[in-house]
Order: C-alpha cells, then structure tokens, then sequence
C-alpha cells in the first residue's frame, strides 16, 4: 500500500480522450443549451468546459484534465442530475480553455459551481469534490492567485480550509471566498443575485 500523499499522480488516458473528443466533437448544440437551462449556466460556460454528449448513457460528459489537457478521468451527468465517472477514470479537474497562467483564479467544487464562476465572468477551475484535486489545483495552478469557492454546509467548509491549507504550503497568495448566508453555493448565489452581484463581490476578495 502506498500511502495518498506518495502515490504519482495519474498520467493522460489516450484510450478514453479519443472517445472523449468524439463525444464532444458529435454534441448538437441542442444538447448545451438544454444542459445550460438545466444547470442555469451560460451556453458559453459549457463550451469552455468542453462538455459533450454520450448517446449511448443518453447523459452529458464533462472531461477531468491533469494541467491544461491531459486527459485522466471523464464525469458522466444523466439528465437525472446523478454523476457518475466513466470505467478507468481518475479524478482530474475541470479546466476551461480560457484558464489564464497568471493572475487571480477562482477554484469551485464541482463542475456547476465552476459553469456558474465563468457565466460571471471569472477565471475558474473545478475540483471533482470537496476533498479531492489538491496535488492537481498545486501543479496547475503554480503561478497563480487562488481564491477558493466555499460551499455553505459542513463537509464543504471543512474541505474548503484543508485544501487552503495545503496549497498555502504550494503557493504564494491563497484566498477563501463563501457566498452570502441565504445561499448554498456559488451556483445558488449567481441564480439569487445575478452574474453581476457575483463577480463584483468575487473581485473584492483581492481588492
């Protein structure tokens, strides 16, 4: 057994990134807006993100990436709302292909909040959970600012400050950022208040 902190971490999987592109490649444009409507997301968010359609599970993928495009892991999201990660998968991040290299950037958990930061404007990655991607946001995310996106119960708080933690130890400027008390989380936040209420409070963070 090799203890978490040791292990290498997952390297790309070009078996399942050929299959990811063409499920990105074949998705009808229908299929992003019905998921944007869903989620209450911009279309354009979707795209950054790169999501695409599995026809076969009838259900949107949304690709995991170690650095910018190493693919490692694909989550799968049925129209249910249920999240699944497809067979051989390793949990990766979510990474828009607008991700800057330098400056501030906004870390939410899971691909919603991380649609909801972007259709507002911000530079934002996604973590798989609350308690995963620390080593990955480390690597990525080297010559960065980094405002972490807290959701508002427990679990959430609690995986929000160990990976403040961590990444202190990683990078110069770590920030923690938590929505207004009524809301749940960043995605809550931007359908309570708007994309405009939530990138001007989320810029304050670093003044």
């Amino acid at each position: 057994y090799i203890p978490a902190t040791k292990r290498a971490l997952p390297e790309h999987n070009e078996v399942l990134a050929i299959r990811t592109r063409k499920w990105i490649t074949d998705c009808e444009p229908c299929k992003i807006t019905e998921l944007a409507e869903q989620l209450g997301v911009s279309e354009e968010s979707l795209r950054l993100l790169n999501v695409g359609w599995f026809e076969g599970s009838g259900a949107w993928v949304f690709p995991m990436l170690r650095k910018r495009s190493r693919l490692i892991g694909v989550r799968v999201r049925p129209k249910n709302g249920r999240k699944f990660a497809i067979k051989g998968s390793k949990n990766g991040l979510f990474v828009p292909n607008n991700l800057p290299s330098e400056g501030v950037v906004y870390v939410c958990e899971g691909e919603s909040d991380t649609a909801a930061m972007l259709t507002c404007g911000l530079p934002a990655v996604g973590r798989p959970s609350c308690n995963s991607g620390d080593r990955l946001l480390a690597e990525l995310l080297k010559e960065n600012m980094v405002v972490i996106c807290m959701d508002r119960d427990g679990v959430g708080r609690k995986g929000a400050k160990s990976l403040e933690q961590f990444l202190k130890c990683h990078l110069e400027d770590v920030r923690m950022l938590e929505p207004p008390d009524k809301y749940k989380d960043m995605r809550d936040w931007l359908h309570g208040e708007g994309k405009e209420e939530v990138y001007l409070t989320s810029k304050r963070v670093f003044g």
